[in-house]
């Protein structure tokens, strides 16, 4: 029952002791990481020191990871904005080619259908692109939910659905950073930022 004055219960003095040995420790540790800062400073250069190396990586594997999330979404917005304008080009296209037939003027010239053949090829190349990066993240997904969810007995072929479509090699799921399972606009993000970092 809460004591009505808002004043905290008195700890359990083994809580007290717990409390206590925590409170040692940390002290401990932020002892040891001061020590070690002056010890390596003392011991290396700026760009060689083990310390500040750690936190660079950290550092860089923090922007990596909303990096990642930015790709994701640019790429979203711009697939959709491709389906948008594609589908509003056919749309235009049908209505003239409507409007031609019932005026009874000429049909498309040749010129105008291999500017539509040509569009179309580009939007295939397109997504023959970037449907395998969509199944590989769709890939990391499933194994992620397997992983989590399914014990050692689904981390299997069953997790790799995904791959099956379009990709050309399996999922390894004992490998998180296999080359297929990472966007290959994360990898230049990655390697721009630690070019920046050295």
């Amino acid at each position: 029952m809460a004591d009505p004055s808002g004043r905290r219960p008195p700890h359990h003095p083994a809580v007290n002791d717990v409390l206590s040995t925590l409170a040692n420790a940390s002290a401990a540790l932020d002892d040891v990481q001061r020590r070690l800062d002056l010890e390596f400073r003392a011991s290396y250069p700026d760009n060689a020191n083990p310390a500040k190396l750690v936190a660079r990586v950290k550092r860089v594997q923090e922007e990596v990871a909303a990096l990642k999330e930015l790709c994701r979404d640019l790429l979203t917005q711009k697939q959709e904005l491709i389906d948008r304008i594609h589908g509003s080009l056919v749309a235009q296209r049908g209505t003239t080619q409507r409007l031609l037939a019932a005026s009874g003027l000429p049909p498309l010239s040749d010129a105008d259908e291999a500017a539509h053949s040509s569009l179309n090829q580009v939007i295939d190349e397109w997504n023959a692109h970037v449907t395998p990066i969509t199944g590989r993240l769709l890939c990391l997904v499933m194994l992620a939910g397997a992983w989590i969810h399914g014990g050692s007995g689904t981390r299997g072929d069953s997790a790799c659905h995904a791959c099956r479509g379009g990709l050309k090699e399996r999922c390894q799921p004992n490998t998180l950073l296999h080359d297929h399972l990472v966007p290959w606009e994360c990898w230049l993000v990655m390697k721009r930022l630690l070019r920046a970092c050295q």
